[in-house]
């Protein structure tokens, strides 16, 4: 992170700061937002594009890993709406979620045992519904992009067996860049 922020400084000539936190915790959430304040001001957008997974045989999954799948994926996107309200009631800001097109489908055995990360995705697709209805009368909108396969993070994990059984069944015949993301989250935003 800091050195993306260092090229969109030099290069683009932005401003920006990166920070490290715990981003499973309202405690780091808020201290994340203290030192972004305090750094470049009040909150206008927030992007919440931080995901963890646990795979592995349902009866295996230790509720220990379940727990901080959900953790990154549901508590924190909470947490930082929740941390961020003030700033982003004060000026009509804007929130984007970024869940999976994991959360909106089930898979078999076979194709992927990652239960808790398809759970907590959908689960963060419900928690923008719900968002969006609870505080869209103070002028802030919530929307969630819901990706496929994206070439970077979680995918790094998967075997060249698994990685060529998901290219069979992506019409593009190539996982997504996420450089791809880039325009939706800025229309977005």
């Amino acid at each position: 992170c800091r050195a993306i922020a260092a090229e969109l400084r030099s290069d683009h000539g932005a401003e920006a700061t990166s920070f490290a936190v715990d981003a499973t915790t309202k405690e780091g959430i808020e201290g994340l937002l203290g030192e972004f304040r305090a750094a470049v001001g009040p909150l206008d957008v927030l992007v919440f594009n931080a995901g963890a997974y646990a795979a592995g045989e349902v009866w295996q999954i230790p509720a220990d890993r379940w727990r901080k799948v959900f953790a990154l994926n549901v508590d924190g996107p909470f947490f930082a709406v929740q941390s961020g309200f003030e700033d982003l009631r004060e000026r009509g800001g804007n929130v984007v979620l970024v869940s999976s097109v994991g959360g909106l489908r089930s898979f078999t055995r076979s194709e992927s045992k990652i239960v808790p990360y398809t759970t907590s995705k959908a689960a963060l697709i419900h928690l923008t519904r719900d968002l969006a209805a609870q505080i869209g009368d103070f002028g802030i909108r919530v929307n969630s992009l819901a990706p496929g396969q994206i070439d970077a993070g979680l995918t790094a994990t998967l075997s060249s067996e698994q990685r060529a059984a998901m290219l069979e069944r992506i019409p593009l015949g190539r996982l997504g860049d996420p450089g791809d993301l880039a325009g939706a989250i800025a229309y977005l935003c």
